[in-house]
């Protein structure tokens, strides 16, 4: 039994290897597959990607906080941007938490609420800022409900849960100083968004987890374009938009993910979620080629 385990270990270890070298011929060092590895060589090209993306995208956060402090001073147009910081979430998210496992689970509804508007409120989509009106017991009957379908359905109905969250979310978001959310919405549906995950899992299989970042993109433009804000100047809503790429969020994604793996690394994420929301933020713009 344990020979057998030490088998699978060693193959494991192999493959994982194999798909680290694999990815370094044929996707930077564009080589293709059947090249002989070197290692030394494969190793210093994911050094040298690594400065690259380094140097690269140093420069083009220097530039965006430039253009945020300029946009923030009036000394410039309107821009997107996320302004909170991990100190400010973790308070929230500890106060939340702790109540949500206190009471087994019942305050769930305010831990959503209370991350969706502390995060939205700290969020700004071409220069206006966004806001959020939901709160727990509004959101605890769909809740009951939401579970209830759940379990009649022997866990079904969980698959429908995320996109209901994400409508409910929506119709409780709007911009800041105008009437409200009442037409905010988000037109996405459940089979494009178990598609989409299916797709992102089937990725992540076969690149051994090394196309995290393209598949968040993905799915991250995905449930962007589907998001509408009501617009009190205009008769059409907001559509917004995703303009990000996955290089520029690689890193920030693999911190994410560290933090949720490591040991005690979960105290770290409150950090990890808002380094990651401000480049997503960054790159979230209204729509103006769409019509509503």
């Amino acid at each position: 039994m344990y020979k057998n385990e030490s088998k699978r270990t060693v193959w494991g270890w192999v493959a994982v290897v194999w798909g680290i070298d694999t990815c370094s011929r044929v996707l930077l060092q564009k080589l293709g597959i059947d090249v002989e590895p070197i290692i030394s060589r494969d190793l210093a090209a994911y050094r040298d990607f690594y400065q690259t993306y380094r140097a690269k995208h140093e420069a083009e956060e220097k530039a965006e906080k430039e253009e945020i402090a300029k946009a923030q001073n009036g000394q410039a147009g309107p821009v997107s941007y996320f302004d909170g910081t991990g100190a400010g979430l973790f308070g929230t998210y500890l106060l939340y938490a702790l109540l949500t496992i206190i009471t087994c689970g019942f305050a769930a509804p305010w831990l959503n609420c209370a991350i969706q508007r502390w995060r939205t409120k700290h969020m700004v989509v071409d220069g206006k800022r966004v806001t959020f009106n939901g709160t727990g017991a509004s959101l605890l009957g769909h809740w009951i409900l939401w579970e209830f379908l759940t379990v009649i359905t022997c866990g079904l109905f969980a698959f429908f849960i995320p996109v209901g969250l994400q409508k409910w979310n929506m119709n409780h978001t709007y911009y800041e100083g105008e009437k409200g959310a009442e037409d905010s919405r988000f037109d996405g549906n459940t089979f494009q968004y178990i598609g989409y995950n299916i797709m992102q899992f089937l990725l992540l299989v076969v690149a051994f987890g090394l196309a995290y970042p393209w598949t968040h993109k993905m799915i991250l433009r995905w449930q962007t374009k589907h998001q509408l804000i009501n617009n009190d100047q205009l008769i059409n809503n907001d559509r917004l938009i995703y303009d990000g790429t996955a290089l520029g969020m690689l890193v920030r994604a693999l911190v994410v993910i560290l933090t949720l793996v490591i040991p005690f690394a979960f105290l770290a994420s409150p950090w990890a979620y808002c380094w990651l929301w401000r480049y997503q933020y960054s790159h979230t713009h209204v729509d103006h080629s769409s019509a509503e």
